[in-house]
């Protein structure tokens, strides 16, 4: 049905205010949504079936009201918005960069064609650039409350969630109960660790609105709060505001349903939910809780939850925090910074810091039956999950034998996050996953009698690897050989020939222990990556050419071994088509991630399109500040083509809103403007930030102003 714009009046009135359901009601005077015609039709169509839980429909009439009017702009706003969604922010900076003419547009949708594209350079931490049209965004829409929506979701992504939150708020006093603002302050309450006050807020707003996605919202702060029949009641809201729920939607509630259930005890109620989402997980979960039912375990066996203390304010605990916190005893020193070496080997150095500070510690391959013995003994303990190019530490808190969980706790997160046990042991196999096992002296005696799978192993590569630390280099040979004697052709021992290999920097041994292990592990990006670059350390391009290429052609390929075959692509014209594919598919997997556009950058330069090269370097530069060589790299650029003074606004807008100077952006700053001749500003802006983390050292005591001071004091020496 052609449907022109002054038909929808009503509809669009209702669904403004949130009452998506009653909307509904008035739409299907005009038949089913799928059928509107018209692109201003459609796109209301799109929407309210995003509300009705029908989110592919929604997406689908967008993407068909952008095709059958490419020039409809709120047409090209909504595709832009399904692009950052799906594709991430790199696919729509390269579509908005195509919708050059908005002289026509509104002054309304305007703005949120300012604010989308804010969004995106937000997501590229771009946040020079994301303020600027945030900026213009508003004051050409003083009024329009989405625009203070999309500025929170900036600022969040800032990490000025105060900021976030006042935004937040602002439109809901331009609009109250203005859904996507009611969203945006609940979610934040709950980022700040104030779930009983987002339950509230929320709770009030269900009053006003006829939301689905806000009592989905409410249903999973219930659960994660463990309050079962008032998570019941928010689904049951859910289901009957989502008529036109999709698939997944429908399995979505189901697994929520199941969860809610079992909380109750209603384990046959739990069960038949389960078989509802027919993935393998719930599947499981379905014939455990029968089991359940039938009694075959005691409550106590089921389910340990250790209740940890997570909360904080500024910077959030890493997984050694969370420890010693619940332990009551410092942080030893040297804390653990939430990472370990990208080879996927244990960091030797937590262990040793660790019994330098007198505690008990051992390290163990990941088992359920062990987890559940800790736990129950009070011993929460830290496991390691190694992804291609970085590791993790996270700290388990909780188990639960029916369901087959592990619970831990990770980064900014205040409440734990649920791990299915099957799916973590084949994920991270390669390497164990590893864990440990860490109490102060007087609580040893809690690790009495229990056995601990392949720890005996795990100390003997320890001790080679404290061996390696202190260049005890014969008598690390000698434990290598001892391992390989007792224990061949085992995933430790080899593991401890990579840990000789990379400690004496033989690149010969390194090859043939990551060869090894690949052998075992076919297409672990980990290990594919270490064999590449051992080729490369020995001038064998080919055998790396080989290895990557294998990779990439088995599937599944790790966006960082796509991104190592593209760099070898970049030297021939003849291979950059594909080398331009492959980057593409590797940003989009890790939207995040630095290299990707880094090597883009390279890339854009060779074909002589400088403009693409300079945002390219521009946003590695961003997306990871601590890297020099993707600064020094876009300072040079930006001289080169006579746009430093852009970098120079760049740096100094991330010294500016900093708390405390970052190092790496007074680094660049102070390089930028000396290249440019500047030299007396680049003293004083180096003095300047000098003075203020001394000033910040001295007067609050900040924890990160100390090492950042002691920094660019040697800077400044040398």
């Amino acid at each position: 049905m052609e449907l022109s714009f002054s038909d929808l009046a009503a509809v669009r009135d209702l669904y403004y205010r949130g009452l998506y359901r009653q909307a509904y009601r008035e739409a299907e005077r005009f038949g089913p949504l799928r059928e509107w015609r018209g692109p201003a039709a459609r796109l209301m169509a799109g929407r309210l079936a995003i509300q009705l839980g029908a989110p592919k429909l929604g997406h689908r009439l967008h993407l068909l009201a952008f095709r059958e009017s490419p020039s409809y702009l709120e047409g090209v706003y909504y595709h832009a918005r399904f692009r950052l969604d799906r594709f991430g922010p790199d696919a729509a900076l390269r579509f908005v960069r195509t919708q050059t003419d908005w002289s026509d547009a509104p002054p309304g949708l305007r703005a949120d064609w300012l604010a989308v594209q804010a969004l995106v350079y937000a997501r590229l931490n771009d946040f020079e650039r994301a303020e600027k049209l945030m900026a213009e965004a508003e004051a050409g829409a003083v009024d329009r409350p989405w625009i203070l929506v999309e500025r929170s979701s900036v600022l969040e992504l800032c990490e000025r969630r105060d900021e976030a939150l006042e935004a937040a708020r602002r439109a809901l006093e331009l609009q109250a109960w203005f859904r996507p603002a009611v969203q945006a302050v609940a979610h934040l309450l709950l980022k700040d660790g104030k779930t009983d006050e987002a339950i509230a807020f929320l709770s009030e707003a269900e009053t006003h609105l006829e939301s689905g996605v806000t009592s989905a919202q409410l249903a999973a702060m219930f659960l994660d709060r463990r309050r079962p029949n008032e998570a019941r009641q928010a689904l049951d809201r859910y289901a009957e505001l989502s008529p036109l729920m999709e698939t997944d939607s429908r399995k979505w509630l189901a697994a929520r349903r199941a969860d809610t259930a079992y909380m109750l005890g209603e384990h046959e109620n739990a069960a038949a939910e389960a078989a509802k989402v027919g993935d393998d997980f719930y599947k499981s979960f379905a014939l455990r809780v029968v089991g359940r039912r039938e009694g075959i375990t005691a409550q106590a066996d089921v389910r340990v939850q250790l209740a940890l203390d997570a909360s904080y304010e500024g910077t959030a605990p890493n997984a050694l925090d969370l420890l010693c916190r619940h332990h009551g005893v410092p942080v030893p020193p040297a804390s653990l910074d939430g990472t370990t070496a990208s080879d996927g080997l244990p960091d030797a150095s937590e262990r040793r810091r660790l019994d330098a500070a007198g505690w008990f510690t051992r390290e163990f391959t990941l088992n359920f039956e062990t987890a559940f013995a800790l736990l129950q003994r009070d011993v929460p303990f830290l496991v390691t999950l190694v992804e291609t190019g970085f590791g993790q530490a996270r700290i388990v808190t909780g188990v639960d034998r029916i369901r087959n969980s592990l619970f831990f706790l990770e980064g900014s997160e205040r409440t734990p996050g649920e791990a299915p046990f099957d799916v973590l042991s084949a994920r991270y196999k390669t390497f164990g996953p590893r864990c440990l096992v860490a109490v102060p002296a007087d609580k040893a005696q809690h690790l009495d009698g229990l056995l601990l799978p392949d720890a005996h192993v795990y100390d003997d590569l320890h001790t080679l690897q404290g061996l390696l630390a202190d260049k005890k280099y014969e008598a690390a040979w000698t434990a290598l050989q001892a391992m390989q004697s007792e224990r061949p052709n085992t995933r430790l021992t080899k593991f401890a020939a990579l840990a000789y290999a990379r400690g004496t920097a033989h690149t010969v041994l390194l090859v043939d222990a990551a060869a090894d292990l690949l052998k075992d592990f076919p297409n672990d990006g980990t290990m594919t990556l270490i064999l590449a670059g051992a080729y490369r350390d020995l001038g064998r391009m080919t055998e790396r050419r080989t290895v990557l290429q294998a990779a990439v052609n088995a599937g599944n390929a790790d966006p960082l071994v796509m991104q190592s075959l593209a760099q070898m692509m970049l030297s021939d014209p003849a291979e950059w088509n594909a080398a331009e594919l492959l980057l593409r598919r590797s940003i989009r997997l890790r939207p995040f991630g630095a290299p990707g556009y880094y090597l883009r950058g390279i890339l854009r330069g060779d074909q002589q399109r400088f403009q693409e090269s300079l945002d390219s370097f521009r946003f590695a530069a961003c997306l990871d500040d601590r890297e020099e060589q993707f600064s020094d790299t876009l300072n040079k650029q930006a001289r080169a083509h006579g746009r430093s003074g852009d970098v120079v606004r760049l740096h100094q807008y991330r010294i500016a809103r900093a708390t405390v100077p970052p190092v790496e952006a007074v680094k660049a700053l102070f390089q930028v403007l000396n290249d440019r001749n500047d030299t007396e500003f680049a003293w004083s802006a180096l003095d300047k930030s000098i003075a203020k983390c001394r000033s910040l050292h001295d007067t609050k005591d900040d924890g990160k102003a100390k090492p950042a001071l002691g920094e660019l004091l040697v800077f400044r020496a040398e």
